[in-house]
């Protein structure tokens, strides 16, 4: 099947989060420094947010929505920016760790999760196929990254997140129902979990826990300016 048929093309991923209603259960996997978590909390009004992100001993490279104004941050660094970010808001959890950390939820018990950790391939179908688990029938996974919408930005980044997210959804027999079209486009897909679907991916999951954990939280490489 396709992956979206006639999807939404919205102005940013901020528009995104009016799709989920408000009051929720949420996780953002992969932070850098909580800049796109305090607009969850401003916009979706969760009742919970679980942060989680690896923040590596290391340097980590970011770029704002457009993928331009890129820093560099050593991630233990960006650990303690968000920790002091959040030190006061009690529905907030900060975990350090990658996606496998949603083993700890209950099955189909969030509403939605934002995905913007690891750009590879594998570690992007690993952070999906963690966060279908818990995530409820008709809840929504949202990401970063899918693509580069080239009206807003000029800057050329080669991501593995499409082709990851459409393999994602061919197995899952899912759809693509939504795109923030910011210069780095983000997706939205609402969570179905129909007879035979759900074990389909959740045996395609056990499998992507055998592969070695990525070390960055943000990894990407530039293709020169055009």
């Amino acid at each position: 099947m396709a992956c979206y048929i006639h999807p939404k093309h919205l102005p940013s991923r901020e528009d995104l989060l009016a799709l989920v209603p408000t009051g929720g259960s949420w996780a953002e996997v992969g932070v850098f420094d909580g800049s796109f978590s305090s607009q969850i909390l401003e916009m979706a009004r969760p009742s919970r947010l679980l942060l989680i992100d690896l923040w590596a001993d290391a340097a980590i490279f970011s770029g704002d929505v457009n993928g331009q104004n890129v820093r560099e941050i050593n991630g233990r660094e960006l650990e303690k920016i968000v920790r002091q970010r959040f030190a006061n808001y009690p529905n907030v959890e900060i975990r350090r760790g990658t996606s496998e950390l949603l083993s700890d939820q209950p099955e189909s018990s969030m509403d939605a999760i934002y995905v913007d950790a690891d750009h590879g391939y594998r570690s992007v179908r690993r952070d999906l196929f963690a966060a279908f688990r818990v995530l409820k029938d008709g809840g929504w996974l949202l990401g970063h990254d899918y693509g580069v919408n080239p009206e807003k930005t000029d800057a050329r980044w080669e991501f593995d997140v499409q082709a990851a997210v459409d393999d994602f959804c061919r197995d899952a027999r899912l759809s693509i129902h939504a795109f923030g079209m910011d210069g780095c486009t983000s997706f939205a897909i609402q969570i179905r979990k129909e007879s035979g679907i759900g074990s389909r991916v959740y045996r395609r999951m056990r499998v992507l826990r055998t592969d070695a954990v990525r070390g960055l939280s943000h990894v990407a490489r530039r293709v020169t300016r055009q």
